[in-house]
């Protein structure tokens, strides 16, 4: 019996056959330590260097236009190639079956196996020695703490991320999967046909600056073509420079508490908008209402140190917000804002719970607001319907920028992706994680946790705000200030912000060599 094939195999399964007394039987040790070497002397000189980690299956052919997309790339970015060998005995396998044998990599990446657990700098290691299952439903479990103090790559067929809480004086670990150069080659079992489902043509993207280090993915098209940052790659084709992403979904704001590297970062010259130019910003928790929250209104320290330094108007933070809004809004980009639980959620309760005559502040823009609310409730069918009152006033106050604010479970799709949900509410009344938007069936990019992170079809962002905003200190965290961009060829990747860079371009460091 064999595995069911597609048209793109047919080029591959001719080569296999004809390659089948070439292949490499099993893995050259002298070159990975030789890789492995070439990796520690980037960090032994404190180089800027472009390294891409992507995985290869036993006993399967590469793509072969992804590989060729690649090599362009590395032409292009002056980049390094790596790639973690796996196995999977799959004795279904039409290539296995033509080698008469499982244990070979394609010839095409001999000279690129690591096989090495190998320090990239201070703050980043691959564990390369690792072979993990292509079919894991969750390649990262129980890797949390095996690179002790280190942000890890690890290899696998799929692309897999997640922050680790570690204490509040440093950044929190990333853990990444890779991604595959080779194709999908599974059994026909349940565990096959899943892990065939989430195979992922793609690639890790490290660019390192000393100690400093940038990761983003890498997810190609069934051509082998691929989007990162602002050019795209072909197998058959130059790069082309792209002149827009279909939309970036921003970190949540938190406009009282928004860090300035990550406007810097994000707005800045030679920025993540100058340099993308997103057709889309799509904005979550556009306040964080700290000054008036539920969590705060009854806590007379809290509120008293609010009177005391003047931060109890309401319609003020609205107001500086919108300008904010405006001033860093191209012309030619419409703001997308999503209803999320710092926003209409916080205020609708304020509207609510609160007695505005002893709310001198705001008792008049509690009346205007309150006024607008019950004009415009209406019942239906569904019960009576509200509206939110962050969007009603941010509708009136932007004065330039263009806006679409979306009302609750409203979609919004692009290529396939629905940016529409902020991810605190779950399915079916639960809480809202990346786990459960991840089995929707539909490919997501959601905010609300502060800890970005990739699970299968959904996506979820960081945050724009400081760090250790006081509602979360005291634990470990795992929050992280990062993006989530989403390309015109339908594909997406999480943008990390650190101190006031999203790319390795900006640090000045003595460049690697170019690779042969």
């Amino acid at each position: 019996m064999t595995t069911s094939k597609t048209p793109r195999d047919t080029e591959t399964e001719t080569s296999a056959a004809k390659s089948s007394k070439k292949v490499t039987e099993g893995i050259n040790l002298a070159r990975s330590a030789e890789l492995a070497r070439e990796i520690r002397e980037f960090r032994r000189r404190g180089m800027f260097a472009t390294l891409l980690f992507t995985t290869a299956q036993n006993a399967t052919p590469v793509h072969t236009q992804f590989l060729a997309a690649i090599e362009s790339y590395l032409e292009h970015r002056h980049g390094k190639l790596y790639v973690i060998p796996i196995r999977y005995k799959n004795p279904t396998s039409h290539w296995s079956q033509v080698a008469k044998s499982h244990d070979w990599w394609a010839p095409e990446i001999e000279d690129y196996l690591l096989t090495e657990r190998v320090i990239i700098n201070q703050n980043l290691m691959v564990l390369a020695d690792i072979r993990t299952q292509p079919t894991a439903d969750s390649p990262l479990s129980g890797f949390d703490a095996v690179s002790r103090d280190k942000s890890a790559i690890i290899g696998h067929t799929k692309i897999e991320m997640k922050t680790v809480p570690t204490p509040q004086n440093r950044m929190p670990k990333i853990l990444i999967t890779t991604g595959a150069i080779t194709r999908a080659n599974f059994t026909p079992t349940k565990a096959g046909k899943i892990g065939e489902f989430h195979h992922t043509l793609g690639a890790t993207v490290v660019e390192i600056a000393g100690p400093k280090f940038f990761l983003r993915q890498i997810y190609a098209l069934a051509d082998g073509s691929f989007i990162d940052l602002n050019y795209e790659y072909s197998a058959d084709k130059p790069p082309r420079r792209v002149g827009h992403i279909e939309a970036l979904v921003l970190g949540d704001d938190h406009f009282e508490f928004m860090a300035d590297n990550v406007i810097k970062a994000t707005y800045g010259e030679d920025g993540i908008v100058e340099v993308l130019k997103p057709k889309y910003l799509v904005r979550h928790d556009g306040i964080d209402f700290h000054n008036r929250s539920h969590h705060n209104r009854k806590d007379p320290i809290k509120m008293g140190t609010v009177y005391d330094t003047d931060h109890e108007s309401i319609e003020k933070v609205l107001d500086g917000y919108a300008a904010f809004v405006d001033t860093h809004t191209p012309p030619d980009t419409v703001n997308v804002f999503v209803p999320g639980n710092h926003t209409g959620e916080h205020m609708t309760r304020w509207i609510k719970e609160t007695d505005p005559k002893v709310d001198y502040a705001n008792d008049i823009f509690w009346c205007e607001t309150y006024k607008a609310m019950r004009a415009g409730a209406q019942y239906t069918k569904r019960g009576v319907e509200e509206i939110d009152p962050f969007a009603y006033w941010m509708a009136k106050k932007l004065k330039t920028a263009k806006a679409v604010f979306l009302k609750v479970g409203e979609p919004f799709i692009k290529h396939g992706v629905d940016m529409g949900f902020h991810g605190d509410k779950g399915a079916n009344g639960s809480r809202g994680s990346l786990r459960s938007y991840r089995n929707i069936g539909v490919r997501t990019m959601i905010a609300h946790s502060h800890s970005p992170g990739i699970k299968d079809g959904a996506f979820q962002v960081g945050m724009s705000a400081e760090y250790n905003l006081v509602y979360e200190q005291g634990a470990p965290s795992g929050r992280l200030q990062a993006h989530g961009v989403l390309y015109e060829n339908g594909k997406r990747t999480i943008l990390i912000i650190v101190e006031d860079g999203w790319r390795a371009e900006g640090f000045k460091h003595k460049r690697a060599p170019r690779s042969k």
